[in-house]
């Protein structure tokens, strides 16, 4: 997954707009606790969700 993704370590650094930032949760299959689903099924998880809750609150999204 590291070579689909671009990454060198294991991590990538997205920088994404309040607007946008739903979106691409859904897209990568991340809104919930995509952490305990089956590896098979969920490949990438998030590193900070205190970080992604917060950024949900301001972008007035309800997770």
């Amino acid at each position: 997954m590291a070579r689909d993704y671009g990454t060198a370590d294991g991590s990538i650094t997205l920088e994404i707009s309040y607007a946008m930032l739903f979106y691409v949760l859904k897209r990568l299959k991340l809104p919930g606790e995509p952490e305990r689903l089956p590896a098979r099924s969920q490949h990438i998880v998030l590193a900070n969700r205190e970080e992604e809750a917060s950024a949900l609150r301001k972008a007035d999204v309800a997770e």
